[in-house]
């Protein structure tokens, strides 16, 4: 089960290669670093894998070259930031 889902903030920390074919973890491209909220799930590509839409206050770049507030990524490329995630279901048998 992906960690990465609506509200949740993650790092951006990759970015698409100078041909635009694909998408390359550690690149410091144009959202590089930035800090941006999954929004919604885009959906399944057979490259990449699932592509979440995301927001920035700070705006973004898309793949097409537009500055907006939001952007289309694949989960490879978002880092989730733990002060965002929900804390862990355990059991209290697991706990002894």
């Amino acid at each position: 089960m992906s960690i990465i889902k609506p509200g949740v903030r993650c790092r951006v920390i990759g970015g698409m290669d100078d041909d635009g074919a694909d998408f390359t973890v550690g690149r410091k491209g144009p959202n590089f670093g930035k800090i941006v909220t999954v929004s919604r799930f885009i959906g399944e590509h057979d490259a990449i894998g699932n592509v979440w839409r995301c927001s920035c206050e700070e705006g973004l770049i898309t793949y097409y070259g537009a500055v907006g507030n939001s952007a289309d990524f694949p989960a490879g490329l978002l880092e989730p930031l733990l002060e965002t995630l929900p804390p862990l279901k355990v059991k209290e048998e697991e706990l002894v």
